[in-house]
């Protein structure tokens, strides 16, 4: 099955069960409606589904000066079967676009795991 024309059906709202066959991971945007954050319930089979809410104006601390900057929720729920939590944090942690999430995540992390 070609992407484009997956993505085409999607855009069309004409997915079928087959197109939504065989994954392992979703992302659920709700931020588009205007949710700030929500925790999404994984769809079985899968391994993990990334929750993404809305981006917001926020005022955040930044070299000793208040800022506002776009901020959003991102709440990742995993399988523990199939994934260990901590390390599947790892790649938004490593990355640069995610590296000023790094401080929260981890500590979402560390207070998820005790």
């Amino acid at each position: 099955m070609a992407r484009a024309e997956v993505v085409g059906r999607a855009r069309d709202n004409k997915l079928t069960a087959q197109d939504l066959e065989g994954g392992t991971f979703t992302i659920s945007n709700l931020g588009m409606y205007g949710i700030e954050q929500f925790v999404a319930v994984i769809n079985p089979p899968q391994a993990a589904i990334l929750a993404v809410g809305a981006t917001l104006d926020t005022p955040v601390a930044r070299n000793g000066s208040v800022e506002v900057r776009p901020m959003m929720t991102m709440t990742l729920t995993v399988d523990h079967r199939a994934v260990d939590g901590a390390p599947s944090l790892e790649p938004a942690a490593a990355s640069d676009a995610r590296s000023r999430a790094t401080s929260p995540i981890r500590r979402a992390a560390i207070g998820a795991a005790s």
